[in-house]
């Protein structure tokens, strides 16, 4: 439910002009370091605060609508799809792990990666991403006079056809990893990690959390097929977002192996029963 809101405030917010105003404020910032001015940074802000799939869904929007052209989708489309702070905080770090300063932990080297990826990608040279770049307008352009009731009506159709398709590839890779398990494989439990990220995080521990960071980075196979369905109209590579899960996950992975190292964590190893023996 929380994850359908914000992909309709997304869609609204980007749709409506809010998302040219603020980005126009962030601008500065974000030009400076990300190369991504306007709407672009207000894009990137939403994906980090809302989740997988939604930035894939926003970046597809802008593409759709000439905002942005197919090279600038598609290098926005490598860091641009996060898993949200409630899920790593919450679900991940508090439910999972029994820790919310693990989630809080698993959250900053989560987004760390997400701006290094970022940082790095706008030194690539657009064809390098798109031989066939269909430039959209700029920054500037003028929002449509569509009513601001038909935006809203329209945004919330979209996010929920962009949920039915989440629930369907969650669902999907879900009965496929829960049918492997069932045969007693022993690679399936391995296996099972990389199809859906929530299940192949649910039964992970406190001290697997350079684990638990790569599998968030990478999000799975359920998530990529979620960022593909969502923005479809890019024609996003497999192999690009292939590529860039896995680095996004090596890249978080190896920050917490350095906080490992730097700020250590205090893990129960065991208990002692001190009452007397009956």
């Amino acid at each position: 439910p929380s994850l359908f809101l914000f992909t309709a405030a997304a869609l609204f917010i980007t749709r409506s002009g809010i998302a040219l105003s603020f980005g126009r404020l962030i601008s500065p910032i974000t030009r400076f370091l990300f190369g991504l001015k306007g709407e672009k940074a207000t894009v990137m802000l939403m994906s980090a605060v809302a989740g997988y799939p939604v930035g894939a869904k926003l970046v597809d929007s802008l593409y759709t609508e000439g905002r942005i052209s197919h090279a600038e989708a598609l290098k926005m489309l490598t860091f641009c799809v996060n898993a949200g702070p409630a899920f790593i905080v919450t679900a991940v770090g508090e439910s999972v792990l029994g820790s919310r300063n693990d989630g809080w932990r698993l959250l900053a080297a989560h987004l760390a990666a997400t701006c290094i990826i970022a940082a790095a990608v706008r030194f690539i040279p657009d064809c390098v991403f798109s031989r066939q770049d269909r430039k959209g307008s700029s920054d500037e352009k003028s929002q449509n006079s569509t009513a601001i009731s038909d935006i809203f009506v329209t945004s919330v159709a979209e996010a929920g056809s962009t949920m039915l398709n989440v629930c369907f590839f969650v669902v999907f890779f879900a009965g496929v990893s829960g049918g492997m398990s069932a045969f007693g494989a022993k690679w399936a439990t391995y296996t099972g990690k990389f199809l859906e990220v929530t299940n192949g995080i649910s039964d992970c521990t406190r001290g697997q959390l350079t684990l638990v960071s790569f599998l968030l980075g990478f999000g799975g196979l359920s998530v990529m097929f979620q960022v593909l369905s969502a923005a479809k109209n890019c024609r996003l590579p497999f192999w690009l977002l292939l590529c860039s899960r896995l680095l996004h996950g090596a890249l978080s992975a190896g920050i917490i192996a350095i906080a490992e190292i730097i700020f250590p964590r205090t893990l129960e190893t065991g208990s002692f029963n001190t009452g007397a023996a009956t």
